[in-house]
């Protein structure tokens, strides 16, 4: 593992496999506040125009891949502490990831499909993986909390028309929580949304931290009878991912430290896993998690009878430099 200020990984994720990610941003920047994010409440929905911010971003990215080359990665993934499309030199960020000859990925909201412009910004990547959590709007309204107004029922004609248009992997992804978008009717009207749009993959994801704004997990049940229903439409094409962590630390890295602290930037993990993976490697696991608790690289919570390590405050990635 290698940490720069806006490139880091390689990791595994879920939906695309090893990748290296690419966070651009210097703050949080996101148009969407939803309940279930990892890093809490945006400090603004717009970023600037930068030269000398790209200039680095460019510089970080060329000076890490020069390090660790590409070998053994499948993608770069756009996908930083907020919604990529708002950042301004996306354009130009693409062509850079794309001149080191591998497949270039984002992963966004989706509320950029009602702009022309970044819908077809959008058709450059080799890899989209959209969110589109409900069709209704008093849930996004709730769940998402968007800085603009939403249309669910537009965002569903633009993902369809972009299926239509791109002829690459479009993936989706759905973030399930208790109590917002888990009831059977609306859970089974999301679904016929999915049929129609066809992606290449759909994923049904449960929230991925102890949240601290009143989010809970949904009815498993009513995930698998989603789960059941879209598998006979869409076979081997519909995932259910639940709490991911674990599965993404590598455990052949040099540096098992700062594999777990990136790793929780990411995602949580238990703290008996968190533990068990330290001395795996030969280090004292509680006592090595106290001693990244102090110097406030992470922190422990409770959440559902559950002890669990997540990311202090900013991304790793943001703060190393």
């Amino acid at each position: 593992m290698m940490l720069n200020k806006f490139i880091g990984g390689p990791v595994i994720d879920q939906k695309i496999r090893k990748v290296y990610i690419v966070d651009p941003f210097e703050k949080f920047v996101c148009n969407f506040s939803c309940r279930y994010c990892i890093f809490g409440t945006p400090l603004t929905d717009t970023c600037p125009l930068s030269q000398d911010r790209f200039s680095r971003v460019s510089r970080d990215i060329g000076r890490f891949v020069l390090r660790r080359g590409v070998r053994g990665v499948n993608a770069f993934l756009v996908s930083p502490m907020g919604e990529p499309t708002l950042y301004p030199e996306l354009p130009q960020l693409i062509r850079i990831l794309k001149s080191f000859g591998k497949p270039v990925a984002i992963y966004t909201n989706s509320a950029g499909l009602l702009d022309d412009t970044i819908y077809n910004l959008l058709l450059n990547f080799d890899i989209v993986l959209f969110k589109l959590d409900s069709v209704y709007r008093d849930t996004v309204d709730s769940l998402n909390k968007p800085s603009m107004e939403i249309d669910p029922e537009k965002v569903v004609k633009r993902l369809i028309e972009f299926r239509r248009d791109y002829g690459r992997k479009m993936y989706l992804e759905t973030v399930f929580v208790g109590g917002y978008n888990d009831s059977l009717d609306e859970a089974m009207e999301l679904a016929r949304a999915v049929k129609i749009v066809n992606p290449n993959k759909y994923f049904m994801v449960t929230p991925y931290l102890p949240p601290g704004r009143g989010v809970r997990p949904p009815d498993m049940n009513v995930l698998r009878m989603v789960y059941r229903d879209l598998s006979s439409y869409m076979p081997n094409r519909v995932y259910i991912i639940d709490q991911p962590g674990e599965r993404l630390l590598d455990r052949k890295s040099d540096d098992p430290i700062e594999e777990l602290i990136y790793v929780v930037n990411l995602y949580p993990l238990t703290l008996k896993a968190a533990v068990e993976y330290l001395e795996e490697n030969g280090l004292p696991g509680m006592e090595t998690i106290r001693e990244l608790e102090e110097l406030g690289d992470i922190r422990i919570v409770e959440w559902m009878g559950e002890s669990y390590v997540v990311a202090n405050t900013v991304s790793r990635m943001i703060k190393s430099g």
